[in-house]
């Protein structure tokens, strides 16, 4: 027969002796324990005639996988593989046009305008500069030229009047020439004097200033790509037209000898002048101004709104719209 025989059985349910039991995890207590027997809990119960105080519920030791030795590893790896899953589904969404409603395309002509408007009208403003300054070089050659017609014709009235007279009095000369019958003194015509060009070669060489000031910004912008045909076509232009310009001044300076005096109507080098240059920058400018219509349409932009063929002609004497 055993020892214990009518104790009753103990167990985490079974009430103490005095009928108390741990306030923290329940287990039966005696008035004379400090601590719980089962949890270590500091024990404050006072005498068993104390109403009896129902126990807080107990608190868990947590069992959680992250509170084992070696389990928090495993977790946080097993987290960073779910976030890299995640990511990669949704880089493949976006990639196969997933994801809910299909993002709109953009316009190729609205991402042009965004790209190209502000350097090609950075552009287009030194192109109004060049045009500009080929207006005075082709006002001077105008005025160059329409002096040239004005004297030519002059000359060649006064050579006219001159045969005619010579025409009129080679019976007579002739016979004075062999006999003493005296020589006709008729009066012929003065021949034009030979005009002044100081002017014109001042405004073609303030030209060539110009349009070196003008090719040295250029020089310094360092285009995009889709401007570069038009920027290219610029520079061809300037520095063509300063050419001509400095050619066509050297010419006048050289081959026009201006009177020296009332008496003398000065010299002029018809073969000098015959080399004069008229539009040999037209070429260049005509590229540039398709390169310009090309990427105005590029942009969905109109032509009206800009001096280009096909738009506005803000000036005619220039070649602005030459196609």
């Amino acid at each position: 027969m055993s020892d214990h025989a009518g104790e009753p059985p103990q167990g985490p349910t079974e009430r103490g002796n005095d009928g108390t039991f741990c306030p923290q995890c329940g287990a039966p207590a005696s008035e004379e324990d400090r601590f719980c027997r089962s949890c270590g809990h500091a024990l404050t119960a006072g005498p068993t005639d104390r109403p009896a105080v129902k126990p807080d519920p107990p608190t868990l030791v947590s069992t959680a996988p992250e509170d084992r030795p070696g389990t928090r590893r495993v977790i946080g790896l097993a987290s960073l593989g779910a976030l890299v899953a995640v990511a990669v589904a949704a880089l493949v969404l976006v990639l196969a046009g997933g994801g809910g409603d299909d993002p709109k395309p953009i316009d190729p002509t609205v991402a042009a305008r965004q790209h190209l408007k502000a350097p090609f009208d950075e552009q287009m403003r030194q192109r109004d500069s060049l045009f500009a300054i080929e207006r005075s070089y082709r006002s001077a050659m105008k005025d160059t030229n329409r002096t040239l017609r004005k004297y030519r014709a002059a000359d060649k009235d006064y050579r006219a009047e001159t045969k005619r007279i010579s025409d009129q009095f080679s019976v007579a000369y002739d016979q004075c020439a062999h006999t003493n019958v005296p020589c006709p003194t008729p009066d012929y015509p003065d021949p034009p004097k030979v005009p002044d060009f100081s002017d014109q070669i001042k405004a073609l060489r303030a030209s060539s200033s110009d349009l070196e000031n003008l090719r040295v910004r250029l020089a310094a912008i360092a285009p995009v790509s889709d401007l570069r045909v038009l920027y290219t076509q610029m520079i061809t232009s300037v520095e063509s037209l300063k050419d001509t310009a400095d050619h066509n001044a050297d010419v006048l300076d050289e081959a026009i000898g201006p009177p020296d005096g009332e008496s003398d109507a000065g010299t002029i080098n018809n073969g000098k002048l015959a080399t004069l240059r008229t539009e040999q920058a037209l070429p260049a400018i005509k590229a540039m101004n398709q390169a310009a219509v090309e990427l105005i349409r590029k942009m969905g932009l109109p032509l009206s709104s800009y001096d280009v063929p096909g738009g506005r002609d803000l000036d005619t004497h220039d070649n602005s719209v030459a196609v």
